[in-house]
């Protein structure tokens, strides 16, 4: 007798949208929100003006390491001084709408935790209004989140994440590949 052993590997698929309304919510998820580019923007601020920034003081240092820093650094001063719009002026009906769904929200942004106060500012400067117990700081979000859900949500099955980064989408989807959870990513671009 031959028996066949079947192994299911789970699929965690990146899903592309413009707008908060083509997301499947499920009830009592946990939804995670980036804050960059998928919350809020800034004016002039995007992938054009972070490759200049960073091409500008590789040139100077040689260093890519340095250059990311200073890049990140010259964005830091300059978001500070800025107020934010807001990226989809249908996330509030939708943060309603999931809160009516019994799901968890957080934010898990890249940005340092230096800039707790600030961010806190630009969310309420366009009407968001999270617990700040509930926005994460780390610029390894696939690490950060497996801790997150292991650690504060470990009763809940699924997580739905949307960032308008792929890179990012791609490491939660590598750390999150092998554990109980069901995992949807949404890859934002407006």
């Amino acid at each position: 007798m031959i028996i066949i052993y079947l192994i299911l590997k789970k699929v965690i698929n990146m899903i592309k949208i413009k707008k908060f309304n083509e997301i499947n919510v499920i009830p009592n998820s946990l939804i995670v929100f980036d804050i960059d580019d998928t919350l809020i923007k800034f004016d002039g601020i995007d992938q054009k003006w972070w490759i200049n920034k960073i091409n500008k003081h590789f040139k100077i240092t040689q260093n890519d390491d340095f250059a990311d820093y200073l890049a990140h650094k010259d964005w830091c001063d300059l978001v500070s001084k800025i107020n934010p719009e807001i990226v989809d002026e249908e996330i509030h009906e939708f943060i309603e709408f999931v809160k009516q769904k019994n799901c968890e929200i957080i934010l898990l942004t890249a940005r340092n935790s230096i800039m707790k106060d600030i961010t806190k500012k630009h969310l309420e400067t366009v009407n968001l209004y999270f617990d700040e117990n509930n926005i994460y700081f780390n610029g390894n979000k696939g690490e950060e989140l497996f801790k997150i859900v292991h650690e504060k949500y470990n009763y809940i099955s699924n997580i739905i994440m949307i960032d308008d980064i792929e890179n990012n989408l791609e490491d939660i989807k590598e750390k999150m590949l092998n554990t109980k959870f069901n995992v949807y990513l949404y890859n934002i671009k407006f």
